[in-house]
């Protein structure tokens, strides 16, 4: 599995949405501005890493799910990844 997300992605993995929930271009843009407002690119890497890791040891098949889920949503707003 790849385990690199943009920022788009990483903010889509954080996001308060069920895992699989349809998320629009549009809604991964402004959930990318808001978390790199709020944190920044390296506070948006961080929290990802560690809800990723406390997931992956809590919810072992959530995680994978939530992290496809994100990947592919990001891809789908930024089909060249660059969000």
């Amino acid at each position: 599995m790849d385990t690199t997300l943009t920022p788009a992605g990483q903010a889509i993995y954080l996001s308060e949405l069920p895992t699989g929930s349809l998320v629009t271009p549009h809604d991964a843009v402004q959930m990318r501005q808001t978390a790199v407002a709020e944190l920044g690119f390296d506070g948006i890497r961080r929290a990802q890493l560690i809800a990723a890791s406390r997931n992956a040891v809590l919810i072992p098949d959530g995680h994978g799910d939530r992290h496809q889920w994100a990947r592919t949503a990001a891809l789908f707003a930024d089909p060249q990844g660059l969000l």
